[in-house]
């Protein structure tokens, strides 16, 4: 499936005309000035750091559907970053020492907390800088590459650290903002267009209320819906006109690394109503439906060699 949805996205970027998202910006929370984890300094955006292409980009989403948290993995070093959708800033970072590559030793040893807590660290060491824990994240077996770790985690405010029980060292370690992913969950509700950041549409973006004549159940179609593709692939959906039996909408996308989709875009297609389903029919003969779902919100799935689901959430005009 993610080979064919790229494959499509390929094929529609050949037809766009350029288009452009427009999404203003605002400080929804704040970091702590100076909060790093190495050269990974908390509160700035992802371009700051020169990491070069991501190899891997995630969403969070909360209850509903909503995408709030973007995860972008870098390697070299073996890096994810975690920033807020309404504005792009890093609220998070991890390192992870690359167990079946030890090469990268010299490299990752480098990103150290201000509290001078890094990859490598002893247990006995990092307790003595961080002082009595909050609690354990329990233990777990993790495998890397064809290394299984046992892994033990402690809790400390604004640190993740988590330590290989072979050695008693730090394998892993990240700085958070305290309190931002809460509140960029809230900011997210507070303006949900901001789910949609990233995602490019046409500029003459249209939404024809659905007339007297349009049944309410289809009517209810009508309008802005934004999802993502197997919480990979952010999905902008647009109905902007319903006429029965069909429909014409705007189809955009994010990017997805993993499904080697790297660059975004949108199409204009139709659909026709069929029952309680919208189906329409993107090139390459790739199909997508949209139906309604529980909480206003509409369920959807592309088919293409596979199948990909969403949950589409509305989102304001």
């Amino acid at each position: 499936m993610k080979t064919a949805i790229g494959v499509v996205i390929a094929i529609l970027m050949s037809s766009l005309q350029g288009a452009s998202l427009s999404l203003a910006q605002e400080a929804d929370y704040r970091t702590i000035p100076g909060q790093r984890l190495g050269r990974f300094e908390l509160g700035k955006p992802l371009d700051a750091f020169n990491l070069g292409i991501n190899t891997r980009q995630d969403r969070r989403l909360m209850r509903g559907g909503l995408p709030f948290i973007n995860t972008d993995f870098y390697s070299g070093p073996n890096v994810k970053l975690h920033s807020c959708k309404t504005d792009g800033l890093v609220l998070a970072a991890v390192v992870t020492r690359m167990l079946e590559h030890p090469e990268t030793d010299s490299e990752i040893i480098k990103y150290k907390t201000v509290e001078g807590i890094g990859i490598g660290t002893d247990e006995t060491d990092a307790l003595r800088l961080l002082g009595r824990p909050a609690g354990t994240g329990g233990e777990w077996t993790s495998r890397h590459g064809a290394i299984e770790v046992r892994i033990r985690q402690i809790n400390c405010p604004g640190l993740l650290v988590r330590i290989d029980e072979a050695n008693r060292k730090i394998f892993e370690i990240g700085v958070e903002t305290p309190g931002a992913w809460a509140a960029c969950e809230r900011a997210v509700r507070a303006r949900p267009s901001a789910a949609a950041s990233g995602v490019p549409l046409p500029t003459d973006v249209r939404v024809v209320p659905p007339g007297p004549t349009v049944p309410p159940d289809l009517a209810a179609f009508s309008g802005r819906w934004v999802g993502v593709w197997d919480g990979v692939l952010d999905h902008v959906f647009i109905i902007e006109e319903i006429t029965p039996p069909g429909a014409r909408f705007v189809y955009a996308w994010g990017t997805a690394p993993q499904w080697d989709i790297r660059r975004p875009g949108w199409v204009r297609a139709s659909g026709q109503f069929v029952g309680a389903e919208l189906q329409g029919r993107l090139p390459a003969t790739a199909s997508v439906t949209y139906r309604r779902a529980q909480n206003d919100t509409l369920g959807a799935t592309y088919e293409l060699g596979g199948t990909s689901r969403a949950t589409m959430v509305r989102l304001g005009e």
